[in-house]
């Protein structure tokens, strides 16, 4: 049996040299019916579906994968492309920081992670990302953009923050959520996300407020229509609500 599967390997091996996906894949598939904890097979057939566009039959072989070695580069690679694609930023972050952890002087890590964090708007993380990915390899160019681009975003937070700052210094109400400062009669215009969005009341903004004021309101996504879930009242408060 050990003859056979050395001889499937090599014809796996020809076949994607080759260049021909429906072979290679038929060779692997074929290995695994063996020996369902094949590592290397595992990945060679999650690779050829992610260049198929399959990237369901992929997400599962990488998974597999990890589940043999958790610590798979290749697997940890590939389920964080799947990942993005599916748009989990937040657990496709998650692989690309293991990879980070695994290989701290791989540049390649370090830029997926930062355009990982760029789709979440974490720009400040990103540039840090970027900026440590130049320091590895100075010549980078998606680096230099990456950090460019990070910059250019974060002074137009900078300067939308500011604005808000001036607006609330005239007695308008003033919010703090995941994405920076929002003003109160704005808030429905919040993009739905999957996740529950916080946002915290800052009371030194708001004139009139003697600094008593403080809660926070929760909004939920989960439809279209999102609900204020009512902030509990708690000592010292003196909002009416």
């Amino acid at each position: 049996m050990a003859h056979d599967l050395e001889k499937l390997r090599k014809l796996a091996k020809d076949a994607i040299a080759a260049g021909d996906r429906p072979m290679a894949v038929a060779v692997l598939t074929s290995i695994l019916k063996q020996r369902p904890d094949d590592l290397d097979a595992l990945l060679d057939r999650a690779e050829l579906w992610v260049l198929a566009g399959e990237l369901g039959p992929a997400s599962a072989d990488f998974s597999r994968a990890l589940q043999v070695n958790p610590l798979a580069v290749r697997g940890l690679a590939g389920r964080g492309h799947c990942l993005v694609a599916a748009e989990r930023f937040d657990a496709a972050e998650e692989a690309f920081t293991k990879l980070v952890e695994l290989e701290p002087r791989e540049p390649e890590w370090l830029l997926r992670r930062a355009a990982t964090r760029v789709l979440r708007s974490l720009w400040a993380e990103a540039r840090a990302d970027y900026e440590a990915a130049l320091l590895l390899d100075p010549r980078s160019r998606v680096a230099q953009r990456g950090v460019a681009e990070c910059a250019a975003k974060l002074e137009e937070q900078r300067k939308e923050e500011a604005k808000m700052a001036e607006k609330s210094g005239t007695g308008g109400t003033w919010w703090r959520g995941a994405t920076g400062p929002v003003e109160a009669p704005t808030v429905a215009t919040v993009k739905r996300t999957a996740a529950p969005f916080r946002l915290e009341f800052d009371p030194t903004a708001w004139a009139g407020t003697g600094g008593r004021a403080r809660f926070t309101v929760d909004f939920s996504f989960a439809s279209p229509k999102f609900k204020q879930k009512p902030p509990a009242k708690s000592a010292g408060d003196d909002v009416n609500y």
